[in-house]
């Protein structure tokens, strides 16, 4: 079936699926954190990347906007997300860093594996140790976006297709044509 979201309040969404002529309500999602987490300035981060090289925010921000996809390899999205994250990474290529933070420890090397099998995938990836909950994380998958000013700008929590959606418009303004 089709896949239709629904705006019910400002910062949420409903996802319904049309099957077999019936509307079910499919999932829902907060598309603006509703903690005042948007506006504020991203916490220190500093992590170990992929390769056990050191990742900080900070020096990463000088350069240009972030987004950050805290995702887990159980999520049955997690491919898509990746996807997603990926092609964000090579449509702006040195002008947006990309970041995925895995949120499960224990599954780490599930987690490696389905990484490493994206295509373009340019992200970073680290096992969460607090990271989501620096940022005020409570549920994955998320997004979070950062401007060149450590703002953070945006905050989704949601199904891939509504964590996604106008995303891609929305890092425009960041980056720039």
């Amino acid at each position: 079936g089709s896949v239709t979201k629904l705006s019910v309040e400002p910062n949420q969404a409903l996802v319904y699926r049309v099957s077999g002529g019936t509307l079910q309500a499919e999932s829902s999602a907060t598309l603006v954190s509703t903690s005042g987490a948007a506006g504020q300035l991203a916490p220190p981060l500093v992590a170990k990347d992929r390769r056990g090289r050191f990742y900080r925010l900070a020096e990463a921000l000088l350069k240009k906007p972030i987004v950050i996809l805290f995702w887990d390899v159980a999520d049955s999205g997690a491919t898509d997300q990746l996807g997603q994250l990926g092609a964000l990474a090579s449509k702006y290529g040195d002008n947006l860093e990309t970041v995925a933070i895995h949120t499960d420890p224990n599954t780490q090397k599930d987690a490696l594996r389905l990484y490493l099998s994206q295509p373009g995938t340019s992200a970073q990836l680290w096992g969460d140790s607090g990271i989501a909950q620096d940022f005020g994380i409570t549920e994955s998958p998320s997004i979070i976006v950062i401007d060149r000013n450590g703002r953070i700008t945006l905050t989704r929590s949601g199904p891939t297709e509504v964590l996604f959606d106008g995303l891609l418009d929305y890092t425009e303004t960041l980056v720039g044509p």
